[in-house]
């Protein structure tokens, strides 16, 4: 697990071929509506991003300079609908690793801290969570496991707080909030990086009980649709183990 998941090289090459001659196609048309210099200054950006995706190290710079040609000629009126079908090739030509995860809530620059999720051991669904999460978690201090009810439950939350919480994973931050329901997936999301933290970044918008409502909905089916621990794959490769917490008071 180091949060490096990228295209087959081959794939990502081919797509990027395939969006830069769409989009040369499209602007070096004739548009004879258009002022003269939005065509120019439209060719002279996809001319810059063709040059700029030749390297790696640039790609993310044309591949912004590109969704900025394209949103102008879409809001423009100017063909960008002719753009629309090629928004499949745009995703697959983005690298995840370009949307940074978010820091951990704690003191800027203390690089001891980290969030605890604390998790239904029994519960199939979370422990694919939990996968998740040690896949894609790309921070120094990563986040740390426990399951609900052991020993770093209750040392991190005390019993009042205990009694007030949910049948939810749990998230604690370093600054003390106590995040359950769909705020924990959402800031967990937010660690992540990449494509989980974009999509939780347009969730963030939604009322918070629409979105506990649909959390409560597949909190409530999580054992049929996904088995309990003994039906889940195993766990815990031994090199991950020191993420987590397992005791459990005697």
């Amino acid at each position: 697990p180091d949060g490096g998941w990228r295209l087959p090289g081959w794939l990502h090459l081919g797509t990027w071929l395939v969006l830069l001659t769409a989009i040369v196609l499209v602007v070096f048309a004739p548009h004879p509506d258009n002022p003269t210099w939005i065509n120019l200054a439209n060719r002279g950006g996809v001319v810059a991003a063709t040059v700029l995706a030749c390297l790696s190290r640039t790609r993310r710079m044309a591949w912004c300079l590109l969704t900025a040609i394209g949103l102008g000629m879409l809001f423009s009126g100017t063909s960008g609908w002719s753009l629309v079908g090629l928004v499949p090739a745009w995703l697959l030509a983005s690298d995840p690793g370009w949307i940074l995860p978010g820091r951990h809530r704690g003191e800027p620059g203390d690089a001891t801290v980290t969030t605890w999720l604390f998790y239904d051991g029994n519960c199939g669904l979370c422990h694919r969570c939990v996968r998740l999460a040690l896949a894609e978690d790309r921070h120094a201090n990563p986040i740390r496991f426990a399951p609900l009810g052991g020993t770093a439950f209750r040392e991190t939350i005390d019993a009042a707080g205990r009694d007030q919480l949910p049948d939810s994973i749990i998230v604690v931050t370093p600054d003390g909030q106590i995040l359950s329901r769909s705020s924990a997936a959402i800031e967990i999301g937010r660690l992540l990086g990449g494509w989980w933290r974009l999509a939780v970044t347009l969730a963030r918008p939604i009322p918070r009980p629409l979105t506990d409502l649909g959390y409560r909905f597949l909190a409530s089916v999580r054992y049929r649709l996904f088995g309990r621990r003994s039906e889940s794959c195993p766990l815990l490769p031994p090199a991950l183990r020191e993420r987590f917490d397992l005791r459990h008071d005697e």
